[in-house]
């Protein structure tokens, strides 16, 4: 497990000032959560318009539903509900509606051999100077380009503005007790003069998808833990961030270091100059 560390700077908040005023980007997420509070039609019980609309992006996932398929199904939904209902009317408003949580991701091309990815000042190039093999597979007629690999990239940063926008997480975000951090606080005292300072672990560990149809494949999820929050909370699903999806036919072994680029620029600006929250 490799440990990295980064800070969050708070608003100097008046000290007779109890609330704060939520900025814009703040005020975007509260407005979706009254969202999520709002019954799928007057008098439900059982479902929001989010939490509905969540399921069935969820089942156009699992089933691999297409568009014209989904647009049709909520059509069809629609139709047995009271007129009160508030469901979205195509998967166009249903992307709308839900791209309004922010936490977006990335998708950067990589090189097939692991040798590089095209980031930043390489973002346009068509091949990798060292191996030469070519960034795009063979176009077929007017088709689009179709990329050999691809990186996926989810910010870390909105993710943790996320913990610390509840007051019901926030509270808890002091922990990171264990003696590893308390030598490291010895060690950045500076760091650790604010108890919100945000201490994290990253692991990953490679798989195969397709091990029972003897498919060669190599799958690397990284994942990021918020050691901050108590043992009992820390190790839980929604507090485990999913920050790089790394898929390919090869192994990485010691090339992992390559498609950490993204993560590892985030975290300096997290840790040299801080994001407010």
């Amino acid at each position: 497990m490799i440990a990295e560390s980064m800070r969050l700077q708070q608003f100097n908040v008046p000290s007779n000032d109890v609330h704060e005023q939520p900025n814009q980007e703040a005020k975007k997420i509260y407005n979706l959560l009254q969202a999520a509070d709002e019954p799928l039609w007057e008098g439900c019980t059982l479902h929001t318009r989010i939490s509905a609309t969540a399921q069935m992006l969820n089942l156009k996932s699992e089933t691999k539903m297409s568009n014209q398929v989904f647009d049709r199904m909520i059509s069809i939904i629609k139709s047995f509900l009271p007129s009160s209902e508030k469901l979205p009317s195509n998967y166009y408003e249903t992307k709308k509606l839900m791209k309004g949580l922010g936490l977006a991701y990335e998708k950067i091309d990589a090189c097939s051999n692991n040798c590089m990815i095209y980031y930043r000042s390489q973002v346009n190039d068509m091949q990798y100077s060292i191996c030469t093999f070519p960034r795009y597979k063979p176009k077929v007629g007017k088709g689009k380009l179709v990329p050999y690999k691809v990186l996926w990239y989810l910010p870390l940063t909105p993710r943790l503005q996320r913990i610390y926008m509840s007051s019901h997480t926030a509270e808890y975000m002091t922990w990171a007790d264990s003696e590893a951090w308390k030598h490291f606080d010895r060690v950045h005292s500076d760091f650790a003069i604010d108890a919100i300072n945000v201490c994290l672990g990253l692991c990953t560990d490679g798989f195969n998808p397709n091990r029972k149809s003897g498919i060669s494949y190599s799958c690397w999820p990284v994942f990021i833990t918020v050691y901050n929050l108590p043992p009992s909370m820390c190790m839980k699903i929604p507090y485990i961030f999913m920050s790089l999806l790394i898929p390919g036919q090869k192994s990485l072994t010691s090339n992992i270091d390559v498609f950490r680029r993204p993560l590892v620029d985030e975290l300096n600006v997290l840790w040299k100059d801080g994001i407010k929250t």
